[in-house]
């Protein structure tokens, strides 16, 4: 905790104002050319306070001359310029990792046959189908095809047809499996809410489930005129046209 809070200061995100007394720091509405990032002007803060506070927190043995001590050493070393430039250089790798592996967000799913295919749905049981549809989640007759299992009962039927240019299953589910309202008129999941998603190595795929109905259809396309992601309103009967028996 100590450490990541030292390198978010000298990363120079918060400099020293130099009118003021030397252990107060301002922060600036500034534009940072080198690394495209934006502050914002907030009040004035002590530095040596919000030092000690975090010493504070991270030391269990109570002794407040010790304390004391580290919170001295502290701010000696975020107030040294060579140690501001490089816990700087310290901090972009860190940020460069961590937003590397903050992206690694993708899905790959596939849709293969009647037995083998996946289908987004609400995060959890009895969320609207509607308001999940930017951060659904895929759940799949196996967990090799991209998602968690689907719950026990709620595909009820499922027909797999395939053509060159797209995949695609339709079929009935159990609402009360997941219990989702038989008021929700469903919602779609597709490419444009829910980005870096491959469907069958495609990038193109649509995908509704309709608890008041209790019907549901996935399509993954090849191109993106096979998934028309305009008409949702109108269905999967109309959307992805199939056997819904």
């Amino acid at each position: 905790m100590i450490s990541s809070f030292f390198l978010y200061l000298d990363a120079g995100l918060l400099k020293r104002k130099r009118r003021n007394t030397p252990n107060t720091l301002d922060i600036h509405n500034e534009y940072n050319q080198d690394t495209s990032i934006v502050t914002k002007k907030v009040p004035q803060v002590n530095v040596k306070d919000l030092v000690s506070s975090v010493v504070d927190s991270g030391n269990d043995n109570g002794n407040e001359e010790d304390e004391e001590e580290k919170a001295e050493e502290m701010f000696e070393k975020i107030s040294n310029p060579n140690n501001q430039t490089k816990m700087k250089s310290i901090f972009f790798v860190i940020f460069g990792i961590l937003a590397l592996t903050c992206s690694v967000t993708a899905y790959s799913i596939q849709v293969k046959s009647d037995t083998a295919f996946c289908s987004f749905m609400p995060p959890k049981p009895g969320d609207n189908v509607g308001a999940t549809e930017n951060d659904g989640i895929p759940f799949c007759t196996d967990p090799s095809l991209g998602g968690q299992v689907f719950p026990a009962g709620f595909i009820k039927s499922a027909h797999f047809l395939k053509t060159d240019d797209y995949a695609q299953v339709t079929g009935t589910i159990n609402r009360d499996a997941y219990k989702l309202p038989a008021s929700d008129g469903g919602g779609q999941y597709d490419n444009k809410d829910i980005k870096d998603v491959t469907c069958n190595g495609y990038k193109y795929f649509v995908n509704l489930i309709e608890p008041d109905s209790n019907t549901f259809c996935i399509r993954c396309c090849e191109d993106q005129k096979d998934c028309n992601l305009g008409i949702s309103s109108y269905g999967c009967s109309r959307i992805v046209p199939g056997d819904y028996s």
